[in-house]
Order: structure tokens, then C-alpha cells, then sequence
């Protein structure tokens, strides 16, 4: 059993508590309920009396938080339960605070007694910082003070942060009465949450760690049901059985394709329950604009097509080599699909490029026999794109939930996924070594009447 602590939201604390059903994991240290921005600042002089208030509470986790908040010493507590792993999140990085000169104490709305005591701290002075104003500065200060303090007792191969934040998010009302304080917090949550993304890959790039992401397109909440009470930023138990696994496969290296698979049977449980139950818009066929591309098999033709998919990813690799046949104006193509790298007498570097939807996601040519390559969740997707140059491993690699559809041939290797229909709908290569640029598709993506609608554009344009 590995002990692991944690630091950060209920998200980051449910992960351990919902999903280890194999008693993999012993939490220890466990924090939340406390903004970073709060966590250092100096302790509350005379506050007993706002202690016991606070001690009226009989949740024992909420309190103990609120109180060391007071304290300033949640961070002692947390080195006091060391353990060798810490899992952390900073969803709490976006709490309102309360401050006099050199004391902060995290404030939120959780419970009569904490809000009753905390606000009791106006009497003293304290003013109300609300979140939607907290300067960027501050915000990068608190991520670099933690980390500092995090660094002199945890190596970063041991630190685990978890980005608890999908990339699109969609609130709806639950059943609980609203009070003015969350309906405004709710209102403010798109344009911050989109902030904390990138204060989350700030974090993992300060901390040099290990860092895993939500499911994308997750709503909030999932469910009314949570285990451990409602809130705007709680999820389904699968939500929490998906980050579980990839917290394995960094602690387990040895179990690491095992966890992957349960981690992309999980992705697929996730899909079907979204679809299943928000989703009216779902397709079971593809769009004239897909048909018309599968008929193509002229490579100029080909990519002039790909640029009016409106709700596609395209991936691009190349294998072996760009090849001397890439010329000026496959280059400008590549422009205005957003693909930026230069590939015309680039010839052994390994190329990836990825667009959603016209929006470039990844864009990386490689040194000189070198590869490069792309993992990342995209809309329930789990997408591991790679290129090997001929003298740097000789691979295409377009991996999608677990499936090779890279024809893995010279030259450029495309696979088009439809975010509609969510799965793969056309793959091709074309060699760009060869003068006549010469096209592969992979057979059988197509299916029943696509196959039909199909052929007739090839007739069609043959006409």
C-alpha cells in the first residue's frame, strides 16, 4: 500500500476516497478548503473567539481547515502527516479572502458557523477580497510560494498535480436553494476557470511534476448525487475512476498499459453517459463535407477540403522524410489549414501538426533525426500522435482511443476525426517523395449509404 497525501480541493481528496476500491492508496495529510494565496500568510492574532464559533460546526474537515487557516499552519500539518507521494490541485486558488496587512484567511460560503466566523473578522479590521479581483501577480506568487515550500520536502517525480478543470465547461442549477454569493460565483466561473487552466500548467512547469487532466467537455455539476455533497465543481464517480487510473499508471510504471486501459474503458463509459443523457445533437451519419473529402485523391485537392471541415481534428505526420516533392504550395495549404511549420527541403525531421475545428492545437517540427509527437485528451478522445524521422525510428504513428489508424507510410500520413459522429472518418498518405505525390486511403472507415454517397462524388467528378 503506497501512503499518499493531499493538498487542495475536495476533487483532489474524492479521487483517492470514491475510486480505490483495491485499497491501493493510504491518504494521509489531507488539506483543503484553503486558497495558496492564504496558506503562508502570517496567523490571526486573538482569534479564539472566532474559534469558537467555528468549533460550533460539527464536520470535523471543514473545521479543522477553517481553523488552521486561522493558524497559518495547514502546511506544518501537512509535513507532520509526510508521505512519500502528494497529490495536489489549486481549485481553491479561487476563493475570496479576507485581509488585514500581513493576515489572510480563505473565505466561502460552506457552512452558518465558518461563514458567521470568518465574516466576524470585518470587526477586526479585515477587508473582503473578492476573487474576480485578485491581481494576476498575486495569483503567480502564491503558485510560486507553494512551490518553493513543496520542492524542499518532495522530489517533483513524486508530486502529482491534478488540473480539475475541463477545458469547456456547462453549469447547471441544482437542487439546492441558491444564495446571492453562489449565483455570482457561478456567473464569474467560466472566465476564471479558463484562467486556472493556465495557472495549472504554470504550476506543473514550476514544480517540474507529473500533472493529469480532466476528461474534456465535463459538466458541472455531473451529478446531483455526489457522494460527498453538492457544489458547483463536483463530478461523477467515473470522472473520479478516470483521474484514478492515471494517478496509477505514474505511481505503478510497471502497470502502466493495464491503466491505461481501464483508464480509456472509463473515457468510454464517460462518452456514452454525456451523450446518452446532454446530447440531442449527436449524429449517426457523416456531412456532405466529410463524404466529399473521402472521395478525393489529389492531394491539393485533398487539403483545400480539409479546410472546410467545420467540427473535425485533423492530424498530420510525416514518416521518413517531408521528401523533396513538398513544395511551395502544399506549404501554403499547410498555412491555412494552421499548421505554420516549414516543411519545404526540411528533409529527416520528424513533423506532428494537429487542428481542431480550425484551431491549431499542436504544431512541432523536429531537429534533424529527431521525432516529435503529441498526447492529449480532445472531446472524450484520447489522441497519441507521433513522427519518427527515417534515421530516427522510420514511424507515423496516429493513435485514437487505443487504435493505430496511421497508414504508417513515407511522406505525410492524415487521419481525420469527426468530432460529430466522434470517430475516425477518413485516413490517407501521400508520398511527397514521389513527383506524382501519389495517395493511400485506408480502407473501410466508411460504412452502408457513406459508401454510396461516396462513390457518386467520385463520379461526379470524374463527370
Amino acid at each position: 500500500m503506497i501512503e499518499i497525501s493531499t493538498l487542495g480541493s475536495c476533487v483532489t481528496r474524492d479521487i483517492i476516497r470514491i475510486a480505490n476500491h483495491d485499497e491501493l492508496f493510504k491518504m494521509k495529510g489531507n488539506v483543503g478548503h484553503i486558497s495558496p494565496i492564504t496558506m503562508f500568510s502570517e496567523p490571526v492574532d486573538d482569534c479564539d473567539d472566532i474559534v469558537d464559533i467555528i468549533s460550533e460546526y460539527s464536520t470535523g474537515f471543514n473545521k479543522r481547515n477553517a481553523i488552521m487557516d486561522l493558524k497559518s499552519n495547514s502546511f506544518d500539518f501537512l509535513l507532520a502527516n509526510r508521505s512519500e507521494w502528494i497529490l495536489l490541485d489549486l481549485m481553491d486558488i479561487r476563493f475570496d479572502y479576507l485581509v488585514k496587512g500581513e493576515q489572510k484567511v480563505s473565505f466561502f460560503e460552506n457552512h452558518a458557523q465558518i461563514t458567521t466566523g470568518l465574516l466576524s473578522l470585518r470587526e477586526k479590521g479585515f477587508s473582503l477580497v473578492n476573487s474576480k479581483d485578485i491581481p494576476a501577480e498575486e495569483l503567480y506568487a502564491a503558485i510560486d510560494t507553494l512551490s518553493e515550500n513543496l520542492l524542499k520536502h518532495w522530489s517533483p517525480d513524486k508530486i502529482i498535480v491534478i488540473n480539475d478543470i475541463p477545458q469547456e465547461m456547462l453549469l447547471f442549477e441544482d437542487r439546492n436553494k441558491d444564495n446571492g454569493y453562489l449565483k455570482e460565483a457561478r456567473a464569474a466561473q467560466p472566465t476564471f476557470m479558463h484562467h486556472l487552466n493556465i495557472l495549472n500548467k504554470y504550476f506543473r512547469d514550476k514544480l517540474g511534476c507529473h500533472m493529469i487532466n480532466m476528461p474534456p467537455m465535463q459538466i458541472t455539476p455531473c451529478s446531483l448525487t455526489h457522494t460527498f455533497g453538492i457544489y458547483p465543481c463536483h463530478y461523477t464517480d467515473d470522472v473520479y475512476r478516470y483521474l484514478f487510473h492515471q494517478i496509477c499508471k505514474i505511481v505503478f510504471p510497471e502497470k502502466a498499459d493495464y491503466y491505461e486501459l481501464l483508464r480509456l474503458d472509463t473515457l468510454e463509459t464517460i462518452r456514452k453517459t454525456y451523450y446518452r443523457s446532454l446530447r440531442a445533437d449527436v449524429k449517426n451519419t457523416l456531412g456532405d463535407d466529410i463524404i466529399k473529402l473521402c472521395s478525393i485523391n489529389k492531394i491539393y485537392d485533398y487539403f483545400r477540403q480539409l479546410r472546410t471541415l467545420s467540427n473535425c481534428v485533423v492530424c498530420v505526420t510525416v514518416k521518413g522524410t517531408a521528401g523533396m516533392f513538398f513544395n511551395q504550395v502544399l506549404q501554403k495549404l499547410f498555412f491555412t489549414l494552421g499548421l505554420g511549420e516549414n516543411l519545404v527541403k526540411q528533409l529527416w525531421s520528424g513533423y506532428v501538426g494537429v487542428v481542431k475545428s480550425g484551431i491549431t492545437l499542436f504544431d512541432e517540427r523536429a531537429e534533424k533525426n529527431k521525432g516529435t509527437e503529441y498526447i492529449e485528451d480532445i472531446d472524450f478522445a484520447h489522441f497519441c500522435v507521433r513522427s519518427m524521422p527515417a534515421n530516427g525510428g522510420d514511424l507515423s504513428e496516429i493513435i485514437i482511443n487505443g487504435i493505430d489508424y496511421s497508414l504508417n507510410l513515407r511522406g505525410l500520413n492524415i487521419a481525420v476525426y469527426d468530432l460529430d459522429t466522434q470517430r475516425v472518418v477518413d485516413s490517407v498518405a501521400f508520398d511527397t517523395s514521389k513527383k506524382e505525390l501519389p495517395m493511400t486511403r485506408k480502407p473501410d472507415l466508411l460504412r452502408g449509404d457513406e459508401v454510396l454517397r461516396a462513390d457518386l462524388r467520385k463520379m461526379q467528378a470524374k463527370n
